[in-house]
Formats: structure tokens, C-alpha cells, sequence
């Protein structure tokens, strides 16, 4: 059966799932944009407001400066980009108010896709308002430029630039919105603004104090250690699903609703290979969110309080499994606590984490990124532009839509 995914409020249906393609996703990409797209803009209607819409500016924007301190004094030079294209799997240029793409390697699945195709409803929700850019972008899991050695080689200079998904305090990406905010084809994930509500619909089925008194995590237990040391924590106070995902794809995901895992009282993060978009899945559910630690931070990290928004559990393998069980122990034994704990975490995620504020976030990052620039960005040879015909035309052709 085939799957499509709704982007709310543009009536755009994708529908990438698991395609078997015979060329990579981002041949296919840029072969579609050379059909599709012309280098005549698409029109476009801003109908957002220039402030927050119902809501203030969340605290974690402050992380945009620190983020991007390692360039405060040299600047973004093309040297330093140059040296960010070894590291990176795109580059991404933005030229008035028009997308451009160069591919350097595969992304995993339909990654680049969603990037791509939330850069283009960044650039139509905010028509006129988007800098002259031009950025590296790393698809993969694990951030890729290290501290240390990155000042060490650009001691006379700026050390590479590049946006990741996640960052490291030994690193210095520059966190990104990631693709899943725009959907996850492959393990049946919709935008992130359908999931939320889905998932938010789907706690109230069941009241905090009314919840398995458990602590619950599901998910692929191959990805990295302390997946696998997580198995050794089963308990009665902590059940522990593993996930096959392959399995679960052939038979129409019927395991694996998210707005259907909302009926512990606890949740369990804990980082896969390296880092992991499910943070903000579970924490949409309101459970008391048991949060092992991890290296990896996202763009809204610093939004992230211990005891207010999560209980933090060691990432220590020893004892892990004996923290979740005390912490288990001590929500049960403080239940108003822990459940202001749990609804903490889901207005954080709910109210500070909605899709306007995320196209903000990425407007106010790559804005502040574009006034550190010591050039002027230029399209660059080879590069393709980018339009929405061009997405549109390959989920339309992956399901004969």
C-alpha cells in the first residue's frame, strides 16, 4: 500500500517510501530540477506575520550566537568554505530569493529531499526576507568538523563552516533544523507539524496518574552501545520494545504509531549510532521523559532544563539501568512532581517547537551566517536550481500519484 505525507497548509502530498532507486536520491533530485525548474522564480504570498505567531521567542535562538562564535572575529571566508566542502555532502546557495544545489555524496534515504524542500518553504514563507547565502550541509548522523584540530590548521583563518543536524561541545557544526521536520518516509513519520498533533491527540487518550506506572522505550536496539545495554534494563518497572523496522515497513507499519505509545507514565530517550531525531516524538507524548544523557545537541538543546522539562540519566552503562529503575521509583512515589515534569516537556515541545518556530530559527540563523560572509555569494558552476515542481515530480513518479 502506498503512503503520503501531507505538508499542512500546502496541499503538498510526498510520498518517498523506500524506493529502490537506480540512481542515488540526489542524482535523481538534481536530473528532476534541470526539468522542472527555470530560472524564473515562483510566485509567491507571504501570509505569516512578522513576529511570533501567538508566541514569544524561545530562549534557545540565544544558542544561534554561540553557535556561530568560532567566526565572529575571521569571518566565513571562501577558504573556509572550501575547506567545509571536504567535510560536507551539499552546498546549498541562496540567491535572491532562489535555491541552488551542488551534491558532493549520498545522503541517507530522502534526506536531502526534505532539507531541500523545507529551504524552499523557508524561502516562501518569507519572500524578500532570506539573504544572499551559501552554506555546506552534512546529512549524516555525526557532526564532522572537530574543534581542536580545525583551529589548529586555521590558525591564520576561519575554520570550515558547515550545518549539521547535531553538534558536539568537541565540535563545531552548526546545528540545523533536521530533515524529519518535513517528514520520514521510510519509517512512516508525516511533518512534523501533523505528527505533533497526532501525538498530542493521542495523550490525552489516557491521563498521566491513569498510566502504566513503567517506563517505556521502543526502538532499533542495533543502533549503538547503550541501545543494546538498554536491552539489559527489562524489569517491571521498565519495558523495552526492540523495533524492526524492516519487518514493520513490509507489513504497513502497524506497530509503530507514535501517538500510540503515549500509555506509561515514563519515556526513555536514549541517542542511537549517534545522535537521533525521536527527542521530540516522545516528548510530545507528556510522559515524565527519562533522558539519557548524550554528546549530541540539536538546535533547541538549550531549551532542554533537567527536573524541569526531563529527569537527566547517565549514559554510564553501569549504572544506567539502576538510575531508570530509581527514577521510576521516585515519579511513582511523587506523582505531582513527575507529572509536571512530563507536561513541562510537552509545552516545551508543543508550544516552543512548532514549525513557526522553526522556519524563524533557521531565517534568524542563516541571516546572522549571511553577515558573516567575506564574500558575496554567487551561484556556482555546476550547481542546480531548486523549485517545488522539481520535489513534486519525484514523489508524483515514485507512486504514480
Amino acid at each position: 500500500m502506498k503512503k503520503r505525507y501531507l505538508v499542512t497548509g500546502l496541499g503538498f502530498l510526498t510520498a518517498l517510501v523506500l524506493i529502490n532507486w537506480k540512481v542515488s536520491e540526489e542524482s535523481a533530485l538534481v536530473r528532476s530540477a534541470r526539468l522542472h525548474c527555470s530560472q524564473e522564480p515562483e510566485p509567491r504570498v507571504d501570509n505569516h506575520n512578522q513576529g511570533f505567531q501567538n508566541h514569544s521567542r524561545p530562549k534557545y535562538f540565544d544558542s544561534i550566537d554561540t553557535d556561530l562564535r568560532p567566526w565572529k572575529d575571521g569571518g566565513i571566508t571562501k577558504s573556509s568554505l572550501s575547506a567545509a566542502r571536504r567535510k560536507g555532502s551539499m552546498r546549498m546557495v541562496i540567491s535572491q530569493g532562489k535555491l541552488y544545489i551542488e551534491v558532493y555524496g549520498k545522503c541517507p534515504q530522502s534526506r536531502s529531499i526534505f532539507t531541500a524542500w523545507g529551504l524552499l518553504l523557508l524561502l516562501e514563507r518569507f519572500p524578500g526576507k532570506v539573504p544572499d547565502v551559501d552554506f555546506v550541509l552534512n546529512c549524516k548522523d555525526r557532526p564532522v568538523i572537530t574543534r581542536f584540530l580545525s583551529f589548529q590548521r586555521f590558525v591564520s583563518g576561519s575554520p570550515p563552516a558547515v550545518f549539521s543536524y547535531c553538534t558536539t561541545n568537541d565540535m563545531l557544526d552548526i546545528p540545523f533544523p533536521d530533515f524529519s521536520f518535513w517528514g520520514w518516509p521510510e519509517v512512516d513519520i508525516p511533518p512534523w507539524e501533523e505528527q505533533s498533533q497526532q501525538i498530542t491527540a493521542g495523550s490525552r487518550e489516557v491521563k498521566w496518574s491513569e498510566r502504566r506506572p513503567a517506563a517505556f522505550w521502543k526502538g532499533n536496539s542495533r543502533m549503538g552501545k547503550l541501545r543494546r545495554h538498554l536491552l539489559q534494563c527489562q524489569s517491571l518497572e521498565t519495558e523495552i520494545l526492540d523495533q524492526d523496522w524492516i519487518s514493520e515497513s513490509r507489513a504497513g507499519f502497524p506497530n509503530s504509531r507514535l501517538s500510540q505509545q503515549c500509555k506509561d507514565r515514563f519515556n526513555i530517550y536514549v541517542e542511537g549510532a549517534a545522535w537521533s531525531a525521536s527527542l521530540k516524538y516522545r516528548m510530545a507524548c507528556g510522559s515524565t521523559m527519562l533522558n539519557v544523557e548524550s554528546k549530541y545537541r540539536e538546535f533547541f538543546s538549550a531549551g532542554l532544563i533537567p527536573n524541569l522539562t526531563h529527569l537527566a540519566i547517565s549514559a554510564n552503562p553501569d549504572t544506567m539501568c539502576q538510575e531508570i529503575q530509581a527514577a521510576v521509583k521516585w515519579g511513582n512515589s511523587h506523582p505531582l512532581e513527575a507529572e509536571a515534569i512530563g507536561r513541562h516537556g510537552q509545552d516545551f515541545i508543543t508550544k516552543e517547537l512548532t514549525m513557526d518556530h522553526v522556519y524563524r530559527y533557521m531565517l534568524e540563523l542563516i541571516s546572522q551566517y549571511a553577515k558573516l560572509q567575506r564574500f558575496t555569494p554567487t551561484i556556482p558552476h555546476g550547481a542546480q536550481i531548486l523549485c517545488k515542481d522539481a520535489i513534486k515530480h519525484l514523489t508524483h513518479t515514485a507512486t504514480n500519484f
